[in-house]
């Protein structure tokens, strides 16, 4: 997975990223077994940048 400098900070950010709004908001239930393999299979792929915001223009 390609990553880069995160502003000015040595982090590195994944060039890819994992919507995550899904899994545990107040709208939907997802299944935990499901949720699971998900986000493991974001990590394992290298993803490390992990968008958890509920939603937007709402």
């Amino acid at each position: 997975m390609q990553t880069k400098r995160l502003g000015r900070t040595e982090l590195q950010v994944s060039l890819l990223g994992a919507g995550l709004s899904e899994i545990g908001n107040q709208l939907t239930k997802a299944d935990i077994e499901q949720a699971s393999q998900v986000l493991n299979a974001a990590l394992d792929g290298g993803i490390n940048f992990l968008d958890t915001a509920a939603c937007y223009g709402i």
